[in-house]
């Protein structure tokens, strides 16, 4: 009797961390104290100290006084810092801007109003289109662009999803004619790399040697490209193609083109009146972002 009430004790024992343990795994915190929201940034003498000091040290790195580690007289940057209570939402409570002497094009003047075009880093505006659109992630791309449904291409995109798309893991090539320098071939042989003839470029897309794609190039591209891994095996491959095919998809889905989408899904509704797609004028640009 003894031995089984010991068992029972350790048993009720451990199960009673059972939740504790529970828990645990569901504290996503980010590590260290957890604090307070600051409040009245613009008001505080600590941050206003801060915020001088940091106005110093970017105008003497831009001056000259001391190394900015940069190419200065190349590079415009703007920083801002924000606040859930700040009395202007449009306004930030401290902001710095530096337009380079060396811009070629773009504008005159530097404010929080410019728009910057962004690269890369705006791949996960497509993903949030791609979750607020209502489309199931695990359909097939085919379903929605039928052209990849090829029987001879070299990408089984039948068996490529979205959600993989979205991930990385659809095995879709880095890029497509896009990236391809055609002065750099000169370059290449300097290094004694073998000639590369004109007709071994993708047939589009290849800065100093043909015009950019259309859907339907791109599409028949996609077809003829070898995919860097089966679909959903392996690691993650970067991908600038997956996120071109899954941009179609989405247009096809919601008929509606990605600039629409971009604009009503996501810049509206977060009051970003400058953000916008690809049409816009030079004039209004300062520098390109990837």
């Amino acid at each position: 009797m003894s031995v089984t009430m010991q068992y029972s004790t350790q048993s009720v024992l451990l199960l009673s961390l059972v939740p504790s343990i529970a828990l645990a795994t569901l504290d996503c915190r980010l590590e260290g104290p957890v604090l307070p929201k600051p409040t009245s940034l613009s008001e505080s003498p600590a941050f206003q100290a801060a915020a001088a000091n940091l106005t110093q040290v970017l105008d003497a790195a831009v001056s000259g006084p001391i190394n900015a580690g940069w190419a200065v007289e190349n590079t415009s940057f703007s920083l801002a810092v924000v606040s859930f209570d700040q009395q202007d939402a449009g306004v930030p409570v401290w902001e710095y801007h530096h337009l380079a002497e060396g811009k070629t094009r773009g504008t005159e003047v530097l404010g929080r109003d410019l728009q910057y075009l962004i690269g890369s880093i705006s791949k996960v505006v497509a993903v949030y289109l791609l979750l607020k659109s209502g489309v199931d992630l695990d359909a097939p791309v085919v379903g929605f662009l039928p052209a990849l449904g090829d029987a001879d291409s070299t990408i089984p995109w039948q068996n490529v999803t979205l959600r993989m798309l979205a991930s990385y893991l659809g095995g879709a090539p880095a890029n497509y004619g896009f990236s391809e320098f055609y002065f750099l071939k000169d370059v290449f042989l300097a290094q004694g790399l073998p000639p590369i003839d004109d007709s071994d470029y993708p047939p589009c897309g290849v800065i100093g040697l043909n015009s950019g794609c259309s859907n339907k190039e791109f599409l028949v591209g996609m077809t003829s490209s070898y995919p860097v891994s089966a679909p959903m095996e392996g690691r993650p491959a970067y991908s600038n193609t997956a996120f071109v095919v899954l941009g179609m998809a989405l247009e096809a889905f919601t008929g509606k083109n990605y600039t629409q989408l971009v604009r009503e899904v996501f810049s509206n509704p977060l009051h970003l009146q400058q953000g916008m797609g690809h049409e816009t004028t030079t004039r209004h640009i300062s520098i390109y972002i990837n």
